[in-house]
């Protein structure tokens, strides 16, 4: 035997063995000799004739033309209904048999005394039920131990994960099936779909979970319950009348789950200790053909999912395995990249994973995923100096509120290699961004760019000793006066100091601005022609604030190019036409139910509101409590 083999042959015995030990009456496993049966046949006439040493038994066997015995054991009880079976085997000094007959007077040998074998005889004019006793007798006290050895049987020997199931069918007498982490049907057990219950039935046809299985299991608790559990748990689902059996298959991470159907056999508490095997088996054989896939795939043609799971665990650099992946980087990954991380744990409901992973990669055929760690990683790949447009991005945010998921987008990149950061950069943008809106949607990085850049910096550097001794006397100034001047200064400088437009973003009249502007000239010094002073105190807004450009339209896309200026109006920004739109639909709802449903901050709504009632377009009437907003027509 291979030593590497040996070895964890005995590491997954200890385990499993320590699992059915532990699970047993008192932490102690129960030995039983053949005296320990008599209880079980109280209601039928026996008689016992013991011979020699009683050894433990640890099964039965019942002898018929059908059934093939081959060595005998003393460990091992023998069924006998018909005294010819007899000569079907070969008997052995110490042996225990059960003789089942209609009457007790007549004996198994015709001087039985003399015999070297144990023999209990039971009368009884049903051999079944007998059987029955025998059958519940020796699952009760050594079917534990049993059940482990016929696991590290199939595990030792590379029986596999069908026929894991299929002997705990013959255990259970009870459906079940085992579905990867992304809810696709792996194996199960009888072959005959008729067997199963119609949920069952459905997913053993579809191969796994369709969107009607996936809507049930969100109506119901059953899977949460699983989910927080490390052990199976039974369960019921209001669709269906049968309670079930769930167990996640490992209980650090998601590797799937299995369910057992009570369709044909009513549950007892056993069958949660050897449900509790079960799962260590499947888990132990997962991991088995996962380290086999891993090594074949060292020698077999890469696929793009496990190359980026590769790249993402950090397994490939410039060397040996980079030329191995050299010729799938040139022709599929090659062009300008972006990430879209969607993290399945923050949704709220359960997410069909294979259908949201056909959906991107329907809509866009320049379009890769894979599962990693709980989440969905698109790679979108784009010819060179070319991005996603707006509408993909809009048909993202409706993707995300129809399934409610979140989903981060990174930064273009153009080296694959490099995804793991561009992978970091997409959850980060999820973290920053769900920290302002609980509502589902996707965060693009570049709106938390400079949100992410204050955090960093935080973490290391004093904010205050940052800060451009400017920008920080104005922000003394407000708090002291409750004025806003570092705000108007931001704004003209972001719109590259034209008033008229500043004060547009503002909602203040332009002379309102000047004055500000006039004020500010009186308090600090500033050079308006210098670039460097310029960017440090924009930089310095953003930091203290948090406010990005992305809030507004006309701020989004900051650059040397002068912003052309418009007509006077007082047409509001994109968050006040939100705000203005649920106004005209609930003119009672609140600032804080507002803010929820544009995915801002509270804060942001309560200024854009005090803007526009500044500029007249809204009145609020009646009491904070039980008043209302009226929208008013520009003049």
């Amino acid at each position: 035997m291979n030593k590497h083999k040996a070895h964890n042959f005995i590491y997954i015995e200890n385990r499993i063995k320590n699992a059915a030990i532990s699970i047993t009456v008192g932490g102690k496993k129960m030995l039983n000799t053949i005296r320990n049966l008599l209880p079980t046949f109280n209601t039928e006439p026996t008689h016992l004739k013991e011979h020699g040493t009683l050894y433990d038994l640890t099964g039965y066997l019942e002898v018929t033309p059908d059934v093939y015995i081959g060595s005998v054991s003393v460990r091992t009880l023998y069924v006998i209904r018909d005294k010819s079976y007899l000569s079907l085997m070969d008997l052995i000094p110490d042996m225990c048999i059960l003789y089942i007959t209609t009457d007790i007077q007549i004996s198994l040998f015709p001087d039985e005394k003399q015999t070297p074998y144990t023999i209990l005889t039971v009368e009884s004019a049903k051999p079944e039920r007998i059987i029955g006793k025998l059958q519940d007798f020796f699952r009760e006290t050594n079917g534990l131990g049993h059940w482990s050895d016929t696991m590290l049987s199939i595990l030792f020997f590379e029986g596999g994960t069908n026929e894991i199931v299929k002997h705990a069918y013959t255990l259970f007498l009870n459906p079940i099936y085992i579905l990867n982490p992304d809810y696709r049907l792996i194996t199960y057990a009888p072959d005959n779909i008729g067997e199963f219950d119609p949920i069952g039935a459905n997913i053993v046809r579809n191969g796994g979970c369709s969107q009607e299985e996936f809507s049930i299991i969100n109506r119901n608790h059953a899977f949460k319950e699983m989910q927080n559990s490390r052990i199976p748990v039974i369960t019921t689902i209001r669709e269906s009348p049968y309670r079930m059996i769930v167990s996640r298959i490992d209980p650090e991470k998601d590797m799937g789950h299995f369910v057992i159907v009570e369709k044909n056999r009513r549950f007892d508490d056993l069958d949660m200790k050897f449900a509790t095997v079960l799962q260590l088996s499947i888990n132990q054989q997962m991991k088995k053909d996962q380290f086999i896939r891993s090594t074949r795939r060292q020698t077999e043609a890469y696929h793009h999912e496990f190359f980026l799971k590769d790249v993402l665990d950090g397994k490939i650099s410039i060397g040996t395995r980079y030329q191995e992946y050299s010729e799938l980087i040139r022709e599929d990954f090659s062009g300008e990249l972006m990430c879209l991380v969607i993290e399945l744990a923050r949704s709220s409901s359960l997410v069909n994973a294979v259908h949201l992973r056909t959906l991107f990669e329907v809509k866009y055929p320049n379009a890769n995923s894979v599962m990693y760690n709980n989440t969905i990683v698109v790679v979108f790949c784009f010819p060179p100096n070319r991005s996603l447009h707006q509408e993909a991005i809009r048909d993202f945010e409706a993707t995300c509120k129809e399934y409610g998921i979140y989903a981060g987008l990174s930064s273009p990149f153009d080296n694959i290699l490099e995804l793991k950061a561009y992978y970091d950069q997409a959850m980060l943008a999820i973290s920053l961004g769900y920290a302002e809106s609980i509502s589902p949607t996707v965060f693009l990085y570049q709106d938390y760019y400079l949100k992410h850049l204050a955090k960093v910096f935080k973490d290391h550097e004093s904010v205050e000793a940052f800060l451009d001794p400017s920008m920080k006397k104005l922000f003394q100034y407000d708090k002291a006066h409750g004025t806003d001047l570092s705000k108007a200064l931001y704004y003209y400088l972001v719109y590259e100091r034209n008033a008229a437009e500043a004060a547009r973003a503002l909602f203040i009249h332009r002379n309102t601005l000047l004055y500000h502007l006039k004020k500010i000239d009186s308090i600090v010094t500033i050079h308006y022609d210098n670039y460097m002073e310029r960017q440090r105190i924009m930089i310095s807004y953003e930091m203290v604030t948090g406010v990005v450009p992305a809030e507004s339209e006309a701020v989004s896309n900051r650059s040397s190019q002068k912003i052309p200026t418009s007509p006077k109006t007082t047409d509001p920004d994109p968050i006040s036409e939100k705000i203005l739109q649920m106004l005209r639909e609930d003119p009672g709802i609140s600032q804080r139910k507002i803010a929820a449903s544009v995915g801002t901050t509270h804060a942001a709504i309560r200024y854009h509101m005090d803007q526009l009632q500044k500029s007249g377009m809204i009145t609020h009437v009646g009491s904070a409590r039980s008043g209302h907003w009226v929208i008013h027509k520009p003049q």
